[in-house]
């Protein structure tokens, strides 16, 4: 029959405060509180039609699959209840940052010496040959699997960056803390992770770099110094070999026998069973479908699950949350827009991100992208408590990124 999963703690703490914290009437309106109810309907959809349409036997574990929309869904009222000043919000972002660094800084020494913190890494995984293997090779955190420290970190990335003109932290720390992430990428040996990070970078340039002469020789002048230190210093180190070898065989994934080869022919063979019920899948079908169920092409794992109506649904759910501040004034906030551009960035990672590893289904991840994404779209800006003198210190720091820019916090 198996077996439910582990109850997390973090769930009762998230049940306790709506109990007792009051749901905002608003929260519940938003489009992304619809769009949840509609995937979670959708999933049900699929779950009945695949035990009385396509006679799978129903697995208790299939009523898991169910959980994910449902904890999404009192995690978006839990934060959307809320109201948050700029302060706040700027102490949130500041929290958050020094949170990144410290994933960073764990994955790092872990690819260097796991056995310096041999007693944190063992409560995420018991495997202590499986541990040292990894050393020099790919680091896992404390998230338990490198892909997902490789994504986290990405996120981690893009937030200090569109934040770095706002100096939330020093602008040195937010410099180092950039640098950290950026490691903690390559450290996770996460190729899909690299490719995130590449695209966030680019939205960045594209969003939040004016294009002038002296910025762009500077980039141009910055991506041939890095290039030249990975070819010239990088490869040259003997203990990073393992590392480097992930990052070149970008270049020829497809002669991965080990890694992408044998995804591609499991997505081949499930492309085939999504013909049976395109329309509304076969259910989480976990007793049955065994093999597929390690798919990590997440797209092909709802369609097969959830069918086209989940695809939608789940689809319609991640634009909706990650383009939610675009339908607020947050134009008037430069912090706000650049908040903006950064979920649009993240958005644009998560879905190259579930191409190969997960995005939706990966409770960590996505729960995180709720607070990240949804968070601002609540910061009062009319009637904030601060001055206009306060507000242009907090929110417009310097004034070469937004000269001409005038504050609008107040009436």
């Amino acid at each position: 029959m198996g077996t439910l999963p582990l109850l997390r703690p973090e769930w009762f703490i998230l049940i306790a405060g709506l109990v007792a914290l009051p749901i905002s009437k608003r929260a519940i309106q938003t489009k992304v509180a619809h769009w949840l109810a509609y995937v979670f309907f959708a999933y049900v959809l699929s779950l009945v039609y695949g035990v009385l349409v396509m006679d799978i036997t129903l697995n208790i574990r299939d009523f898991t699959e169910l959980f994910k929309p449902v904890l999404y869904f009192l995690f978006f009222l839990f934060i959307a209840s809320g109201t948050f000043t700029i302060i706040e919000y700027r102490q949130f972002l500041k929290l958050t940052q020094v949170a990144f660094a410290m994933a960073a800084l764990i994955g790092i020494i872990q690819f260097l010496n796991p056995g310096l913190i041999k007693p944190l890494l063992l409560m995420y995984r018991g495997d202590i040959i499986e541990m040292q293997n990894y050393r020099l090779l790919r680091a896992y955190g404390t998230m338990g699997n490198p892909n997902i420290l490789g994504f986290l970190m990405t996120i981690g990335f893009a937030l200090t960056l569109f934040t770095l003109r706002y100096r939330i932290l020093p602008v040195r720390l937010s410099q180092l803390f950039i640098l950290m992430n950026f490691a903690g990428v390559f450290v996770s040996g996460s190729r899909t992770g690299m490719v995130c990070l590449t695209a966030v970078t680019l939205i960045f340039i594209a969003f939040e770099i004016r294009k002038n002469t002296m910025n762009l020789l500077f980039l141009c002048g910055l991506s041939f110094v890095m290039i030249w230190f990975f070819q010239n210093i990088l490869q040259e180190l003997t203990p990073l070999q393992g590392m480097i070898g992930r990052v070149t065989s970008l270049g020829n994934v497809f002669e991965d026998k080990d890694g992408w080869l044998p995804r591609v022919e499991m997505a081949k063979r499930t492309m085939l069973l999504i013909e049976n019920s395109w329309v509304f899948g076969h259910g989480p079908a976990k007793a049955v479908f065994i093999d597929g169920g390690n798919i990590d092409n997440e797209y092909i794992l709802i369609l097969y699950r959830f069918g086209m109506v989940g695809m939608i649904t789940t689809a319609g759910l991640v634009w909706v949350l990650c383009t939610q501040l675009s339908r607020t004034d947050y134009k008037k906030v430069p912090l706000l827009k650049s908040m903006r551009n950064f979920s649009l960035a993240t958005g644009v990672a998560a879905a190259i991100f579930a191409y190969t590893a997960g995005f939706f289904m990966l409770f960590p991840l996505f729960s995180l992208a709720v607070i990240l994404w949804t968070i601002p779209v609540f910061v009062r800006i009319q009637g904030c408590s601060v001055t206009n003198v306060e507000a242009q210190r907090l929110v417009f720091q310097t004034p070469k990124f937004e000269s001409g820019v005038k504050s609008r916090l107040l009436p």
